[in-house]
C-alpha cells in the first residue's frame, strides 16, 4: 500500500477509510514500505496482518539490536518482513544479503517475536543477473528455521511452478504481483495498441478487471496467497479489489464483483452502470484501436455516471474513471484522424514523379497538418477536463498524458524528418528514389514476408509457445514491448518490439516457402537488457562472424558493405546517427556471398537464443521487424550500407520496421 496521485489527500482519516474499503472486500494483509507508525496502529486495530517491505539492501545495516529497535519498534503488530534479494535499488548480491538476513532474524525476534521473514529471488542489475543456484542450494542444504517462505515477484526467473519446484516443501510461496504497471512489467497489458502505449505512461490509470481476475486464477494455486506490488496509489484502485475478491474464491463472478464495487462506492442505483462502465474501459485497451468502436460509448457512459452521482468533486473514483475515459476517447479520435490524413499524405507522395517532388512533399505535409486544425487544442482540452472537475487529477505521472496526446500517433514526425532530407538532395532522381523508399517501406518485394513483430495483426509468423490465458507473465512466450518516447521522430514500428524472457527462445515460423528459392533473413535487434544473441534457421546458425558495432559510421559501412561476407553485428556499441533516440543494439544480416545461405524447403523456423552465461538470463533481445524476400531481388544493387543512413536501414523494397 503506497499512496500516490492526487485522488486522495492522504491524512490519517483517508488511510483508515481505504484500509476499511479493502477489508470489506476480503483484504486481510497490508504491506508498508516505510515505517508509518500510525498506519501500523490502524491495521493492528482491525486485526489485520502487517507486513513490511524491507528493501534496498537495508538488512545489511542491521548490525545490533539497537539498529533493529530503532527501525522496527514503532511498528505495532508487525507480522512479517519481506526482504527482496533483487529488483530493488541498492540491493547487494544474495551472497551478502542472505547471511545478513540470517544475522538479522534473531534480532527481529527480540523486538517482534511473532514476525516471520520472507525472501524473494528477483534478478538484479537491470533485471539481468541472478544467483538462483546459490539461493536455492542454500535453502536445500541449510533449511533455515528463521525463514517463513519465498516470494515470487517481478523479474523472477521462471514461473511460480518453477519456484515451487525449486523450494523445499516446508517453505510457503507468496505471490508479489505487479498490479500497477501497464508495460515493461510482470503482467503487461496483452496486445496493447501502440497508440495507447504512446500516450499513457507506465503508471497510467488501469481498469482491467477480467485481465486481473485471470492473472490471479492462473497463478494462485501454488501460492499461500498474495500481497501486491503497488506504487501508483489509486491509479490501480480496481485491481486491488479484484485480487482480494478472487483470492477468497477464484470462482467468483467478475460481473458480480464489479456490481458490488459499484454499489459500495457509487451507490445502489448506479451499481449496474458502474459495472458495465468498468468493463467498457477494459475493452478500450483490448485489440487494435482502429477496429474499436466502443471507446466513445465508454466516455458517454462515464459522463452519465458523473452527472448522476454529483461529479468528480463528490467522489474521487468518479474522477479516476472519467479521466481515463476522456483520454482514451481523445486518443481514438486523434488516431483515426491522423491515420486518415497519413493515407492522404502517401497518396500525394505517389504523385511525386508527375507533380514534382516539392509539390508532392508540400501536399503531403499539408495533409499531415490537417489534424492540427481538426483536433482540439491542448488549451481547449484542458478546459473541457476542468469543466468536469478533472483539472486536479494530474499528478506527476498523469499530467504528462495530455502532453503526450499532442505528439503524433502516426508516422508524421518521422515523415516530416524524411521530407527535410529529401529536399536537401540536389538530384531529382535521388529525391524520387528516397520518396519511393518511404512509400514502399513495408513492401518486402515479390515472394517476401514482412513482420512488424510488436504490432498485433502484423506478426503472422510469430510463434507463441503458450497463450496469454495460460502464461500471463510471458515467462514462456513472447511479449510486445513498447518504447515510450512520444516525441521521437522514429517510425512507429521502431518503437514497438517483441521479446522473450530468460531461457525462452523467440521463434518465427514460415510455412509454404518455395523449395526452389533462396531467401535472405534480415532482423533488427534492439532492447534494454543488452543480451548476447544468436540466430538459428532450421537449427543452423545463420551468423558465423560476430563484430562489435563501431561508433564510426565510415568504419562500420566499409566493413558492412563487403558483399562476399556474411556479417553478424553485435556488441555493446550503439550507432549514433541512425535517427533521433535510436540505438541499434543488435543486428544480424544474412549475406549473399560465400557463406551458406538458407536453403528453403517448404518451411523455415527462425530462432533467437540468448547465449550469455547463465548468470545473465533476463532478455533474448527485442526484434522490431523481420523480412524474408527472394534473393535475386535483394541482391540487386548491393545497397545495404547506404540504406542504413536512413534510419535502421531500408532501401525501396526492404522492411526492418
Amino acid at each position: 500500500m503506497i499512496p500516490g496521485g492526487e485522488f486522495i489527500e492522504w491524512d490519517r482519516a483517508a488511510w483508515e477509510q481505504y484500509i476499511r474499503d479493502l477489508a470489506i472486500f476480503g483484504t486481510n494483509s497490508f504491506e508498508l514500505n516505510k515505517g508509518r507508525r500510525f498506519v501500523a496502529e490502524i491495521i493492528d486495530s482491525y486485526g489485520l496482518d502487517l507486513w513490511l517491505f524491507f528493501g534496498h539492501g537495508d538488512v545489511v545495516d542491521m548490525k545490533t539490536l539497537k539498529d533493529v529497535e530503532k527501525r522496527f519498534a514503532d511498528l505495532k503488530g508487525l507480522d512479517h518482513v519481506f526482504i527482496p534479494l533483487g529488483d530493488s535499488s541498492g540491493t547487494e548480491r544474495p551472497t551478502i544479503m542472505i547471511p545478513a538476513a540470517e544475522w538479522f532474524a534473531p534480532l527481529l525476534k527480540e523486538v517482534h517475536p511473532q514476525a516471520g521473514i520472507w525472501l524473494s529471488y528477483q534478478c538484479q542489475r537491470d533485471h539481468a543477473e541472478h544467483d538462483n543456484e546459490y539461493i536455492f542450494t542454500y535453502l536445500d542444504t541449510r533449511r533455515p528455521s528463521w525463514l517463513e517462505g519465498m516470494v515470487y515477484g517481478p523479474w523472477s526467473r521462471g514461473g511460480i511452478r518453477d519456484v515451487r519446484l525449486w523450494t523445499p516443501g516446508r517453505y510457503k510461496i507468496r505471490h508479489y504481483p505487479d498490479i500497477c504497471h501497464n508495460r515493461r512489467c510482470q503482467y503487461a497489458i496483452p496486445k496493447w495498441d501502440r497508440a495507447f502505449a504512446r500516450v499513457w505512461g507506465r503508471n497510467g490509470i488501469r481498469a482491467m478487471p477480467r485481465m486481473m481476475a485471470r492473472v490471479h486464477n492462473v497463478t494462485a494455486p501454488l501460492t499461500q496467497g498474495f500481497i501486491a506490488y503497488n506504487h501508483t496509489g489509486c491509479n490501480n484502485d480496481l485491481a486491488k479489489f479484484v485480487w482480494s475478491t478472487m483470492a477468497w474464491d477464484p470462482d467468483n463472478d467478475i460481473n458480480e464483483m464489479l456490481h458490488d464495487y459499484g454499489k459500495v462506492f457509487f451507490g445502489d442505483k448506479l451499481a449496474d452502470d458502474v459495472a458495465e462502465g468498468l468493463l467498457m474501459l477494459e475493452d478500450n485497451w483490448r485489440g487494435p484501436i482502429a477496429d474499436n468502436q466502443g471507446i466513445e460509448k465508454a466516455l458517454e457512459r462515464w459522463k452519465d455516471i458523473a452527472q448522476r452521482s454529483g461529479g468528480a468533486q463528490s467522489n474521487w473514483r468518479v474522477g479516476l474513471y472519467l479521466y481515463k475515459a476522456f483520454i482514451d476517447a481523445y486518443v481514438k479520435l486523434k488516431y483515426d484522424a491522423e491515420m486518415r490524413y497519413e493515407a492522404e499524405a502517401y497518396e500525394a507522395l505517389r504523385r511525386a514523379e508527375k507533380d514534382g517532388v516539392e509539390s508532392a512533399i508540400s501536399a503531403a505535409g499539408s495533409a499531415l497538418a490537417k489534424v492540427d486544425k481538426e483536433f482540439k487544442s491542448k488549451k481547449e482540452l484542458k478546459e473541457e477536463l476542468a469543466s468536469w472537475g478533472l483539472d486536479k487529477y494530474e499528478d506527476k505521472e498523469l499530467r504528462k498524458v495530455v502532453d503526450n496526446l499532442y505528439y503524433a500517433l502516426n508516422d508524421r514526425q518521422w515523415l516530416e524528418a524524411e521530407f527535410a532530407k529529401v529536399l536537401a538532395l540536389e538530384d531529382e532522381a535521388a529525391q524520387l528514389a528516397c520518396i519511393n523508399r518511404i512509400i514502399n517501406w513495408e513492401d518486402p518485394g515479390p515472394g517476401g514476408f514482412y513482420d512488424n513483430l510488436g504490432v498485433e495483426g502484423k506478426q503472422p509468423h510469430l510463434v507463441r509457445q503458450e497463450q496469454w490465458e495460460d502464461d500471463p507473465g510471458y515467462v514462456h512466450s513472447p511479449i510486445e514491448h513498447h518504447r515510450h518516447e512520444p516525441d521521437s521522430t522514429c517510425r512507429q514500428s521502431w518503437l514497438v518490439s517483441v521479446l522473450t524472457r530468460y531461457d525462452t527462445p523467440l521463434l518465427l515460423r514460415y510455412e509454404g516457402l518455395d523449395p526452389q528459392a533462396k531467401y535472405r533473413v534480415r532482423v533488427v535487434y534492439s532492447g534494454p537488457y543488452e543480451p548476447v544473441t544468436r540466430l538459428l534457421a532450421d537449427g543452423q546458425y545463420v551468423a558465423a562472424d560476430r563484430h562489435q558495432i563501431s561508433h564510426s559510421l565510415q568504419q562500420f559501412f566499409a566493413r558492412f558493405a563487403q558483399a562476399h561476407h556474411q556479417t553478424a553485428l553485435g556488441g555493446d556499441g550503439g550507432i549514433e546517427g541512425l535517427g533521433p533516440g535510436q540505438k541499434l543494439q543488435r543486428a544480424l544480416v544474412c549475406g549473399v556471398g560465400a557463406h551458406p545461405r538458407i536453403e528453403a524447403a517448404h518451411r523455415l523456423q527462425v530462432m533467437v537464443e540468448d547465449i550469455r552465461p547463465r548468470r545473465y538470463e533476463c532478455g533474448q533481445g527485442l526484434l522490431r521487424a523481420l523480412e524474408i524476400g527472394d534473393e535475386h531481388f535483394h541482391a540487386r544493387g548491393r545497397r545495404q550500407a547506404v540504406n542504413l543512413l536512413d534510419g535502421i536501414g531500408e532501401d525501396s523494397r526492404t522492411a526492418v520496421g
